[in-house]
């Protein structure tokens, strides 16, 4: 049982002095950072995971955009977690170029972790309970949207 706890809340049970704080998703559940997350492509979504500089150059090479490897902003696992919004700008305008199937076409052969995928998942149900859903008792919950206080009462 203490080693199911322990799992179970292995961010608190595990502390250190300077341990790197746990990535969480951003806020619509698309990604960890620009180089592992969710990109809508011209058609459906595609999921992006390049997080070495070596997997990162690959993608930029192979995906006609060698630029972004070289730019100082984005040439190292450091420059690319400090610039991050600056990168999903990037390689969101990159995307939606192509379809989600070509991308996968281009880059997975090669080694490059890019997919199609069935894009994010809805927020609001990461936070309804599925019991909740299936009696019906928390139907305020159904209707609540991300960022929305919480029901009063």
């Amino acid at each position: 049982m203490l080693g199911a706890n322990a799992y179970a809340n292995a961010l608190d049970f595990i502390q250190y002095e300077g341990r790197s704080p746990f990535p969480w998703p951003d806020e619509d559940l698309h990604g960890l950072s620009a180089c592992y997350r969710l990109y809508p492509a011209a058609d459906g979504w595609v999921f992006l995971a390049v997080p070495s500089d070596a997997e990162f150059r690959e993608f930029a090479v192979r995906s006609g955009h060698p630029e972004l490897a070289e730019n100082p902003s984005f040439s190292s696992r450091e420059a690319r977690a400090a610039n991050d919004a600056k990168l999903v700008e990037e390689l969101s305008a990159i995307f939606v170029g192509r379809s989600a199937d070509d991308w996968e076409r281009l880059l997975a052969p090669h080694g490059i972790g890019c997919v199609r995928a069935d894009g994010p998942a809805d927020p609001v149900e990461h936070h309804v309970h599925p019991l909740a859903r299936l009696v019906h008792r928390d139907d305020h919950l159904l209707q609540q949207q991300p960022g929305d206080p919480p029901p009063v009462g």
